[in-house]
């Protein structure tokens, strides 16, 4: 969707990117040079805290957009992970990145794409 749009906003230049991303998203979304507002969500503590209410969300987000508030995080619990990875050595950020499930994250994805190169295998294997 970005890349749809860039080029509109570059030729314009202006624009605003909303990115709704897991804490372990921020790195990538931090790495962008454009005007974004980045909404951070942890799954893997989603089980102590309440669930997001969407008008309460819409409402965070449209406040960060018009005031160009570069990052949100919703619960405000977010902004933990965020802050210390700045202020935290190197190892203990390793323990909190795989402690939020950061060196798992990509398994279902991984899972995904054999599912389908095997299934392209056995329908080639029967053509």
């Amino acid at each position: 969707m970005t890349k749809a749009f860039l080029p509109q906003m570059k030729e314009r230049n202006q624009g605003h990117i909303v990115t709704i991303a897991s804490a372990l998203g921020l790195n990538f979304t931090l790495s962008c040079r454009i005007t974004k507002t980045t909404i951070a969500q942890l799954k893997e503590i989603q089980s102590l805290i309440p669930p997001l209410e969407p008008l309460y969300t819409v409402q965070q987000s449209m406040k960060a957009i018009l005031g160009e508030q570069e990052m949100i995080c919703i619960p405000r619990i977010m902004y933990i992970p965020f802050i210390a990875r700045t202020l935290l050595p190197w190892e203990a950020n390793v323990v909190m990145y795989r402690f939020m499930g950061g060196d798992k994250c990509m398994l279902p994805f991984i899972k995904n794409a054999e599912t389908k190169t095997s299934n392209v295998k056995g329908l080639l294997g029967i053509l």
